[in-house]
């Protein structure tokens, strides 16, 4: 069970990863800023309604 439960938490975080990384790299590319600008200043907020 431990096994288990290690794999699963492991899987989750790398597939979180990506998850927060490609909104933080959107976010990059649509103000024409570093990746790095994005993800120290802050001054860049997830909107609440998402624009599909």
């Amino acid at each position: 069970d431990a096994l288990l439960t290690s794999t699963i938490n492991c899987v989750t975080s790398f597939i979180s990863g990506f998850a927060i990384f490609s909104i933080l790299g959107y976010m990059a590319h649509k103000h024409n800023v570093k990746i790095e600008d994005v993800a120290t200043e802050g001054e860049y907020e997830i909107p609440c309604k998402a624009q599909l």
